[in-house]
């Protein structure tokens, strides 16, 4: 099985400058974030002091920045994902960007 570098580019509210507006906007973000993993069968490793949460799902694992979710991701599990995130609602999932992952991908 072949594993990309896979960067799922994203829009949400938070400024690149001056991240997020409000806790609140912050909170439904990391909220629908999980959720949609969570259902897809990925475990969500909270954020501590203030970062930034990850997810993995066995060799896989993304970095749930709020402008693009990173990570090495398995090529037969992108299609879910995408779809996945085409379903959301506090964030759109733009573009996604693949690269091989070194010794990973075939």
């Amino acid at each position: 099985m072949a594993y990309w570098n896979t960067y799922f580019r994203i829009k949400s509210r938070y400024q690149p400058y001056g991240g997020w507006n409000n806790d609140k906007d912050q909170s439904a973000f990391q909220r629908e974030a999980r959720k949609i993993l969570q259902r897809e069968g990925w475990t969500i490793h909270p954020s501590e002091y203030g970062g930034r949460d990850s997810a993995t799902k066995g060799l896989q694992d993304l970095y749930l920045h709020p402008q693009n979710f990173s990570g090495i991701i398995a090529e037969d599990e992108m299609p879910a994902l995408q779809e996945a995130f085409s379903k959301a609602q506090i964030f759109q999932c733009y573009h996604v960007d693949v690269f091989c992952a070194d010794s990973l991908c075939d």
